[in-house]
């Protein structure tokens, strides 16, 4: 899972670059993993590859979603990205506890206020 997840950030990353812009300008993101069971894992790596010092006016917003991935040849990790044209994005993230969501999920919720938007999505999977 690492590997493959490491791969697919890799190609969305180039491709952000490919048309200008970098993981500060992607507002949200769709994880999707062939097994939950290795969320752990892709956690891991997610959270090495897109940092706050690569998105210096917040992380993305991240749902992770389990898909059968593997069925339909994408591997064990697919991303859609969701990218802003500018860098106006403010990102507030609240932390909480929870006694039924593992600790590994991250921030509980997210709020992000955007003052201009694009429909550009990149789609990457190893």
């Amino acid at each position: 899972m690492q590997e493959n997840l490491r791969v697919v950030l890799m190609k969305i990353e180039s491709q952000l670059m490919e048309y200008g812009f970098s993981w500060e300008n992607v507002l949200y993101i769709h994880l999707y993993i062939a097994d939950m069971r290795e969320f752990a894992e892709a956690n891991e790596t997610y959270v090495r590859s897109i940092t706050q010092e690569k998105c210096r006016f917040g992380v993305p917003s991240r749902s992770t979603i389990e898909l059968p991935l593997l069925q339909v040849g994408l591997g064990r990790a697919y991303i859609e990205v969701l990218v802003a044209t500018d860098q106006s994005k403010r990102v507030l993230h609240v932390q909480s506890i929870s006694c039924w969501a593992p600790s590994c999920i991250g921030p509980y919720s997210q709020v992000f206020i955007l003052l201009a938007f694009s429909n550009t999505c990149l789609l990457g999977h190893a």
